[in-house]
């Protein structure tokens, strides 16, 4: 058997955006991004 290691996008999400200062600012960047990967992985 063939060892197969290539990765492969199944899932795609994305964060909110907006303004500078605006609602989300209150929001670690790194919170947003395990959201970002907790959302894409629970859709697969």
């Amino acid at each position: 058997m063939k060892d197969n290691r290539d990765v492969v996008i199944v899932s795609a999400v994305r964060t909110p955006f907006g303004r500078f200062d605006g609602i989300a600012r209150e929001i670690p960047s790194i919170d947003l991004g395990i959201a970002a990967i907790c959302g894409g992985l629970g859709q697969v």
